[in-house]
């Protein structure tokens, strides 16, 4: 296992990006594989979690990452539109993982065998940079990618962020309704959702009847012993009054 603490990796992943700002890369560096091209959309960089003491800790270019990032990599070796090789992250040895801009496929510096990008992950990773990419595609409600990564078996119920909040915690933290709602559809539970969602920013009287119509009761207490009623009366009017409305019926 790497010690990250005083390495070169210990960098976050890149923001969100959005197909307009994948387009405004690609005219300063041309076109980007599509399976590479979608890899930057669902995780744009981050350090890679690995079972392999030898590939833990490989880093990933992001674009708009900071210092390092796929870029100023990319500048400083001059990459431009003919450039049919592309260097996507690097190991601690700094072993460079390239990537072949026609076929999408990858391989290592000093490796013959190449393979697909999603084979490459499969194989060698258990995850990248995911948890800090699921904060942001929740605060963003990133629905489509979200789904996708339930449909896919890449997050589910057991799935959790830091500090052990769950997806629906989170979202309800957040007061991300349309989040919760998916969630909700795709068989997550909702434990704790209620409190979240009261002490949070986002909290509303429409969050909070979404949570009572998905089954969740206004009746029980948080882990400190407090009535959720109670935590409800020091918000908003509207969401004390609902609270007050169907603590019984739920």
């Amino acid at each position: 296992m790497i010690n990250l603490e005083n390495s070169r990796f210990l960098r976050q992943p890149g923001p969100l990006l959005s197909g307009v700002e994948i387009s405004n890369f690609e005219q300063e560096f041309g076109h980007l594989p599509s399976n590479y091209s979608a890899f930057l959309r669902r995780e744009n960089g981050g350090v890679g979690q690995s079972s392999d003491a030898q590939m833990d800790g490989f880093l990933f270019y992001g674009i708009g990452s900071g210092s390092s990032s796929l870029e100023d990599e990319w500048r400083e070796i001059g990459v431009s539109g003919p450039t049919k090789i592309l260097p996507v992250g690097e190991s601690l040895n700094t072993e460079r993982l390239f990537v072949e801009r026609q076929s999408g496929e990858v391989w290592l510096d000093g490796e013959s065998e190449r393979v697909s990008l999603e084979e490459f992950l499969s194989k060698n990773f258990d995850r990248i940079g995911v948890v800090k990419s699921l904060v942001g595609m929740i605060a963003n409600e990133c629905i489509d990618e979200l789904e996708r990564m339930i449909l896919s078996g890449e997050i589910d119920e057991s799935s959790v962020l830091e500090k052990g909040m769950s997806l629906p915690q989170f979202a309800a933290f957040l007061g991300k309704e349309r989040v919760l709602k998916l969630l909700h559809e795709h068989g997550f539970g909702l434990s704790g959702a209620m409190h979240s969602a009261l002490i949070g920013p986002g909290v509303s009287r429409p969050l909070i009847a979404l949570l009572i119509d998905c089954g969740v009761g206004l009746d029980g207490v948080d882990a400190q012993g407090r009535m959720l009623c109670d935590l409800s009366s020091a918000w908003h009017d509207d969401v004390r009054m609902l609270a007050a409305e169907r603590s019984g019926l739920k």
